[in-house]
Protein backbone atom coordinates (compact mmCIF):
# COMPACT_ATOMS: atom_id res chain seq x y z
CA UNK A 1 0.00 0.00 0.00
CA UNK A 2 2.59 2.50 0.70
CA UNK A 3 4.43 1.72 -2.73
CA UNK A 4 1.58 2.12 -4.38
CA UNK A 5 1.26 6.07 -2.20
CA UNK A 6 4.77 6.68 -3.26
CA UNK A 7 4.24 5.62 -6.85
CA UNK A 8 0.71 7.82 -6.95
CA UNK A 9 2.44 11.14 -5.38
CA UNK A 10 5.36 10.46 -7.65
CA UNK A 11 3.09 10.81 -10.35
CA UNK A 12 1.24 14.16 -9.24
CA UNK A 13 4.33 15.30 -9.14
CA UNK A 14 5.47 14.57 -12.46
CA UNK A 15 2.13 15.47 -13.78
CA UNK A 16 1.99 19.24 -12.28
CA UNK A 17 5.32 19.71 -13.33
CA UNK A 18 5.27 18.55 -16.73
CA UNK A 19 1.38 20.10 -17.52
CA UNK A 20 3.12 23.78 -16.05
CA UNK A 21 6.13 23.23 -18.59
CA UNK A 22 3.37 22.28 -21.33
CA UNK A 23 0.92 24.38 -20.82
CA UNK A 24 2.29 27.63 -19.55
CA UNK A 25 5.29 27.62 -21.62
CA UNK A 26 5.03 25.40 -24.77
CA UNK A 27 1.94 25.87 -25.66
CA UNK A 28 1.22 29.53 -24.16
CA UNK A 29 1.78 30.61 -27.72
CA UNK A 30 -1.46 28.77 -28.90
CA UNK A 31 -3.91 29.54 -26.40
CA UNK A 32 -2.53 33.48 -26.48
CA UNK A 33 -3.95 33.14 -30.24
CA UNK A 34 -7.51 31.76 -29.40
CA UNK A 35 -7.70 33.54 -26.46
CA UNK A 36 -11.89 33.46 -26.15
CA UNK A 37 -11.74 29.48 -25.94
CA UNK A 38 -10.36 29.79 -22.32
CA UNK A 39 -11.39 30.69 -19.20
CA UNK A 40 -9.10 33.26 -17.62
CA UNK A 41 -6.74 31.86 -14.94
CA UNK A 42 -9.02 33.09 -11.98
CA UNK A 43 -12.19 31.13 -13.26
CA UNK A 44 -9.89 28.22 -12.90
CA UNK A 45 -10.97 25.45 -10.43
CA UNK A 46 -7.91 24.51 -9.18
CA UNK A 47 -9.68 21.56 -6.53
CA UNK A 48 -11.33 20.26 -9.50
CA UNK A 49 -8.48 19.92 -11.82
CA UNK A 50 -6.46 18.23 -9.02
CA UNK A 51 -9.86 15.56 -8.19
CA UNK A 52 -9.66 15.10 -12.18
CA UNK A 53 -5.47 13.96 -11.77
CA UNK A 54 -5.87 11.83 -8.93
CA UNK A 55 -9.18 10.49 -10.51
CA UNK A 56 -6.75 9.68 -13.80
CA UNK A 57 -4.10 8.34 -11.22
CA UNK A 58 -5.69 6.17 -9.95
CA UNK A 59 -7.67 4.27 -13.05
CA UNK A 60 -3.92 4.41 -14.62
CA UNK A 61 -2.44 2.60 -11.29
CA UNK A 62 -5.57 0.57 -11.15
CA UNK A 63 -5.38 -0.81 -14.69
CA UNK A 64 -1.85 -1.56 -14.22
CA UNK A 65 -2.44 -3.40 -11.33
CA UNK A 66 -5.06 -5.27 -12.86
CA UNK A 67 -4.05 -6.15 -16.83
CA UNK A 68 0.13 -5.94 -17.00
CA UNK A 69 2.12 -9.06 -15.93
CA UNK A 70 4.62 -9.22 -15.71
CA UNK A 71 5.29 -5.87 -13.61
CA UNK A 72 8.33 -4.85 -14.75
CA UNK A 73 9.64 -0.92 -15.60
CA UNK A 74 9.94 -2.15 -19.68
CA UNK A 75 6.27 -3.50 -19.29
CA UNK A 76 4.95 -0.24 -17.24
CA UNK A 77 6.45 2.13 -19.82
CA UNK A 78 5.12 0.40 -22.66
CA UNK A 79 1.82 0.34 -21.16
CA UNK A 80 2.03 4.01 -20.27
CA UNK A 81 3.01 4.91 -23.98
CA UNK A 82 -0.45 2.93 -25.09
CA UNK A 83 -2.64 4.51 -22.63
CA UNK A 84 -1.08 7.64 -23.21
CA UNK A 85 -1.48 7.57 -27.18
CA UNK A 86 -5.27 6.71 -26.88
CA UNK A 87 -5.53 9.49 -24.28
CA UNK A 88 -3.45 11.92 -26.54
CA UNK A 89 -5.55 10.56 -29.66
CA UNK A 90 -8.97 11.42 -28.17
CA UNK A 91 -7.93 14.93 -26.19
CA UNK A 92 -5.96 16.55 -29.13
CA UNK A 93 -7.19 15.49 -31.56
CA UNK A 94 -10.91 14.90 -30.40
CA UNK A 95 -10.95 18.29 -29.16
CA UNK A 96 -9.39 19.78 -32.82
CA UNK A 97 -12.28 17.52 -34.34
CA UNK A 98 -14.77 19.75 -32.85
CA UNK A 99 -13.48 22.85 -31.68
CA UNK A 100 -11.56 25.72 -33.53
CA UNK A 101 -8.12 24.87 -31.55
CA UNK A 102 -4.56 25.05 -33.64
CA UNK A 103 -3.55 22.25 -34.80
CA UNK A 104 -0.51 22.70 -33.33
CA UNK A 105 -1.93 22.74 -29.43
CA UNK A 106 -3.72 19.41 -30.89
CA UNK A 107 -0.28 17.81 -31.35
CA UNK A 108 1.19 19.04 -28.15
CA UNK A 109 -1.95 17.89 -25.97
CA UNK A 110 -1.24 14.30 -27.85
CA UNK A 111 2.49 14.49 -27.32
CA UNK A 112 1.90 15.66 -23.99
CA UNK A 113 -0.74 12.70 -22.94
CA UNK A 114 2.13 10.22 -24.48
CA UNK A 115 5.16 11.80 -22.25
CA UNK A 116 2.93 11.91 -19.43
CA UNK A 117 1.51 8.59 -19.22
CA UNK A 118 5.15 6.82 -20.28
CA UNK A 119 6.34 8.43 -17.77
CA UNK A 120 4.03 7.20 -15.30
CA UNK A 121 3.98 4.20 -16.36
CA UNK A 122 7.72 3.72 -16.10
CA UNK A 123 7.12 5.12 -12.17
CA UNK A 124 4.77 2.31 -11.65
CA UNK A 125 6.81 -0.51 -13.53
CA UNK A 126 9.39 0.26 -10.81
CA UNK A 127 7.42 0.55 -7.72
CA UNK A 128 4.27 -1.92 -7.88
CA UNK A 129 6.34 -4.90 -9.38
CA UNK A 130 5.31 -7.31 -6.80
CA UNK A 131 7.16 -8.77 -3.76
CA UNK A 132 10.62 -8.46 -4.16
CA UNK A 133 11.41 -10.69 -0.98
CA UNK A 134 14.14 -13.26 -0.91
CA UNK A 135 11.86 -16.39 -0.27
CA UNK A 136 9.72 -15.17 -3.09
CA UNK A 137 11.04 -17.66 -5.29
CA UNK A 138 11.48 -21.09 -3.36
CA UNK A 139 10.02 -23.85 -4.99
CA UNK A 140 8.98 -25.87 -1.73
CA UNK A 141 5.82 -23.10 -0.99
CA UNK A 142 7.60 -22.52 2.80
CA UNK A 143 8.83 -18.97 3.77
CA UNK A 144 12.68 -19.02 4.50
Amino acid sequence: MLRALLAGFSILLIWCGADYVLHFSLLAPFYAASPGLWRAAPELNVGLIFAVRIALIAAFMATYDRYVSPKSIRAGGAFGLLIGLQLGIGVGFGTYIHMPVPMGLAVGWMLGAVIKSGLAGVVVGATLRGDRTPHAGRRDGSHA
